[in-house]
């Protein structure tokens, strides 16, 4: 056996990881906890399974459970060898489901070809290597630090050798033994599945035991911790009655200054108010000349009269509103070019590859013949004839040669010779008549075979012409490549009309903000338009907005600086 290729989907710390081997010996290499171990369980496993159960008394685990993935990949993988007369076949497995699939070059399901048992499933390797696991673990199965056959090894090989000898089975002349000592265990010393043996006994006193025990020290830690917290809290109340004092104390003067400072401010506001009194005074012609200079600007700003701040924070609120549609759209249309792109791309590729659309239906047909027709030329042939054929005239050539054998020997004295040699007659013709209609009938069944075996051959050339061609057209080598690429095909089309429903509900969106945003400008235009302020190349721009903003805060801000200053002038 020659293994060519390893394909690990999931196996230890391998995923998705695949091997493939020379002609002639392959050394793998590497350091400590690099795989190397995990490469030869992963071999062992694909070709004999891996064996379940509980953890070994050491703690190690089944190797079901020791190499499972912990990233949660497919538990599994696929092997390629060929066996010394050139036969070449595939294993793959899913050790977490416990399936194995065995495919032969053709990749026809051979998988029931071949015995199975009931915990190590089919036993292929054992026809193909001519070895049992065990022998196989013993001999070509070196693992780390075992390159020799310890004592017990060769105690195992020996003893195999000699009952493969003695009786033609390895294992016969230990069966009996072995479960004499499972049931002289389970009698006097009992197993983990017992309940009422001597072991059972001191197992369930010794786990109370430990109970017991453990509940003592979390007792006694319990106590101790509770007596550390009373400890610790005491010394807690203390400092804080220290602090509390010290922050009543701080409180108090707090207190004490707040009142000194407010009598301060009281202070310096009224001079503050003497100050401004007497400025007021002196400034009233100032005053005048600032009114007639706020009311000057103020003409200028006559459009913006009629503004009230509803008005403006309607504006501000829309425009704020205007700029988040735009961002939606910029963001949209950066979306639609996007979709647009691969949309492209896709399209590319589903024109590249036409054929499988064009082919599609003859294509699907073919390799289903293909790949799942079994390559068994019983399946296409058929297997007998009519009933009446088969089975009735052997019946009466049969009867017709009893009842010529009883009339010789039996009746023959009791009729007449010419009665006799009659009934002879008869008989033989009969018999030669149903011997020629079953010859003419072997004959023809042999012809329709012939002609059935012929179509299934043309069949079969006829398909694997067209796949030949097919994979020529596309530029492929195999047959796997192109099934890959009939795949890839097939997404892209999917993908295709899942991003033209994307494009045309991007389009719908577009469509939508851009009527809102008109709907914006037609609240805002008039604002800007009454007092001369437009859009600049069809946009609401925030120079404008700004300018209009600034503007109506100017005019608010002269009207009620006119105000306060006529105020303070009356007084």
């Amino acid at each position: 056996m020659k293994i060519e290729k390893l394909d690990i989907k999931g196996f230890g710390k391998f995923q998705n990881q695949v091997f493939i081997l020379n002609k002639g010996m392959n050394v793998i290499y590497g350091s400590n906890e690099a795989g190397k171990s995990t490469l030869q369980a992963f071999i062992k496993g694909m070709l004999f399974g891996l064996k379940g159960g509980r953890r070994a008394k050491d703690g190690t685990l089944p190797d079901i459970r020791q190499f499972r993935p912990w990233s949660g990949h497919l538990y599994g993988g696929i092997l390629e060898y060929t066996l010394d007369d050139g036969g070449r076949y595939t294993v793959g497995r899913n050790f977490q489901k416990s399936t194995v699939n065995l495919q032969d070059a053709y990749s026809n399901d051979i998988t029931n070809e071949f015995a199975a048992g009931k915990e190590e499933g089919i036993k292929f390797a054992e026809q193909h290597l001519g070895l049992s696991e065990k022998s196989f673990v013993r001999t070509a199965f070196i693992g780390q630090m075992q390159s020799f056959v310890d004592p017990e090894g060769k105690k195992v090989l020996a003893e195999r050798l000699l009952n493969l000898r003695q009786t033609g089975d390895e294992e016969v002349s230990f069966r009996k033994a072995m479960q004499a000592l499972k049931d002289a265990q389970l009698s006097y010393v009992g197993s983990e599945r017992t309940t009422t043996r001597p072991l059972n006994l001191v197992e369930t006193r010794l786990v109370d035991a430990l109970k017991k025990e453990q509940e003592l020290i979390e007792l006694h830690e319990s106590r101790m911790d509770i007596y550390a917290s009373i400890v610790q809290l005491k010394k807690e109340s203390t400092r804080l009655q220290a602090q509390r004092e010290e922050l009543i104390k701080a409180k108090k003067i707090l207190l004490e200054n707040r009142q000194i400072a407010d009598q301060k401010r009281l202070a310096f506001k009224l001079g503050e108010y003497r100050d401004q009194l007497v400025r007021t005074r002196n400034d009233s012609q100032k005053t005048e000349e600032e009114i007639a200079v706020l009311q000057a600007k103020l003409e200028h700003l006559n459009g913006y009269n009629d503004f009230t701040r509803s008005d403006a924070n309607e504006l501000s609120s829309n425009y704020t509103r205007y700029q988040i549609l735009e961002k939606e759209l910029e963001e949209l249309q950066r979306l639609k070019t996007e979709n647009k792109e691969k949309l492209e791309q896709a399209e590319k590729i589903l024109k590249q590859y036409k054929l499988f659309e064009t082919e599609k239906e003859r294509i699907a047909k073919v390799l289903e013949e293909t790949l799942y027709q079994k390559s068994g030329v019983q399946d296409v042939i058929p297997k007998r004839t009519r009933p009446g054929t088969q089975k009735v005239l052997p019946a009466a050539i049969l009867f017709l040669a009893v009842a010529i054998l009883t009339e010789i020997f039996l009746i023959r004295n009791y009729l007449p010779d010419w009665v006799n040699i009659l009934i002879l007659i008869l008989c033989a013709t009969l018999m030669t008549i149903f011997s020629i209609i079953l010859y003419i009938a072997a004959v023809r069944q042999k012809q329709s075979q012939k002609e059935t075996y012929i179509q299934y051959q043309s069949k079969r050339a006829n398909n694997q012409s067209l796949l030949n061609e097919w994979m020529r057209d596309v530029k492929v080598e195999n047959l796997q490549d192109f099934i890959g690429l009939k795949a890839m095909y097939e997404n892209n089309c999917h993908a295709c009309v899942k991003l033209r429903s994307e494009h045309d509900i991007l389009q719908q969106r577009e469509t939508k903000l851009l009527t809102q945003i008109e709907g914006l400008k037609t609240k805002v235009s008039p604002l800007l338009n009454r007092v001369n302020l437009g859009f600049s190349s069809g946009r609401i721009a925030k120079e404008d907005i700004q300018a209009w903003t600034n503007n109506l805060e100017a005019c608010f801000s002269y009207i009620s600086d006119i105000r306060e200053m006529e105020g303070m002038k009356s007084r």
